[in-house]
């Protein structure tokens, strides 16, 4: 028996595992990508939906204090009527 070197003996072997580390690489790299769109994604909706809630806190914080200030000015009219009774 003659003894064959290694890559001379596993050559197709090697050559087939090398091509198939490329899938894997190329299906790696686009499932980075793709996670990297997914929280794009995703962070640019969140932010979008907290500039929207705090936009809808001060319409609530606005309606709030002219609810607020309408109970006054009915509160003083209704002082101001009893007075002159």
């Amino acid at each position: 028996m003659v003894w064959t070197p290694f890559e001379v003996r596993f050559k197709d072997l090697l050559q087939r595992m090398s091509r198939h580390r490329g899938y894997v690489e190329s299906e790696l790299s686009f499932m980075v990508a793709w996670m990297n769109y997914k929280i794009k994604v995703t962070t640019d909706t969140e932010r979008r939906l907290a500039a929207e809630e705090r936009e809808m806190a001060a319409r609530a914080q606005e309606h709030i204090a002219s609810i607020s200030t309408q109970s006054e000015d009915i509160k003083r009219l209704l002082e101001e009527q009893r007075e002159s009774e």
